[in-house]
């Protein structure tokens, strides 16, 4: 029989089936006393415990890194109170969806949503679970996703942003916005994304990658809204935020993708708002387009 410095036993439910979980890397031989039990246990832990991978293992519920099913019972049974084994856990779920099809995709997406809500200030938990949350809810997924959902996907996406500067976090969430349809499925948060998506534009702190991303995410915000969308987005800064940005790359002499969709931006900003288009004449927007058109003919 395992020792009981390799088990930690507790109870299911009211005083039924007990809960095993092992705490070091046993041989197949310590497995074997539990196929003589007449019931299954209720629960095996078994995440990063070499046993995972083993055929028939004894239990209905088993934690480890053998399979998604493995890796989706490891995040249900330790977000709550073991985030370290919980940021494990989410990284192999993102190897396992970013080269697989993921099989339990609406389990997934929910045990990701709640990892992120409860553990909304972890670095390590935020990284993993966007960079999941980008491969589960990228178009072949879509048929399979209710609206509410995808609603929830989007909060907990912006709540990242809103809690985490760090590059790698700001880069999986707007990767991850780009799987929706824009504007359509942003409007519920219209404002807040907005807002958001300007601020990563500042172009003294942000990298390439991230401008690039959050510049096409702009352009596509204000694409096909009404004036009182557009009007709302110029009040925040839009226009001067985007004319920033094509002054610096003027002054670099560089005419990239940052440059073209600023540009794509301000002209759907400016279609057909009167407001708007004051403040690309007010802070010399047509100057700074001639003088683009005389560096990039």
């Amino acid at each position: 029989v395992p020792s009981s410095s390799m088990m930690l036993y507790s109870l299911h439910g009211p005083f039924t089936s007990p809960v095993c979980s092992f705490s070091t890397n046993p041989g197949k031989s310590s497995i074997a006393p539990f196929r003589n039990l007449k019931r299954p246990l209720q629960f095996l832990g078994l995440f990063e415990v070499s046993l995972c991978h083993v055929t028939h293992i004894p239990a209905y519920k088993v934690t480890g890194e053998k399979n998604e099913e493995q890796v989706l019972n490891a995040i249900e049974a330790y977000t709550e109170h073991r985030q370290d084994i919980t940021s494990r856990a989410l990284n192999i779920l993102f190897d396992i969806v970013r080269i697989e099809r993921c099989t339990q995709l609406l389990r997934a997406l929910k045990l990701v949503i709640t990892a992120l809500k409860c553990h909304k200030y972890d670095k390590n938990i935020q990284v993993t679970g966007s960079a999941a949350l980008f491969y589960l809810t990228n178009s072949e997924y879509r048929p399979q996703q209710s609206t509410r959902l995808r609603q929830q996907v989007i909060q907990v996406v912006l709540n990242g942003m809103e809690s985490y500067q760090e590059v790698t976090v700001q880069r999986n969430c707007c990767l991850t916005l780009c799987n929706f349809s824009i504007p359509e499925e942003l409007e519920f948060q219209y404002r807040r994304v907005n807002e958001l998506l300007l601020n990563i534009l500042n172009p003294t702190r942000q990298d390439e990658s991230i401008q690039r991303i959050a510049v096409h995410l702009c352009n596509a915000l204000v694409c096909q809204v009404d004036n009182d969308h557009k009007e709302a987005v110029g009040r925040m800064g839009f226009v001067m935020t985007m004319l920033r940005l094509i002054q610096k790359k003027l002054g670099d002499k560089i005419c990239d993708q940052v440059m073209e969709f600023s540009w794509s931006a301000l002209w759907n900003i400016t279609d057909e708002t009167p407001s708007n288009c004051e403040m690309f004449l007010n802070y010399n927007g047509m100057k700074l387009f001639l003088e683009c058109l005389k560096e990039f003919p």
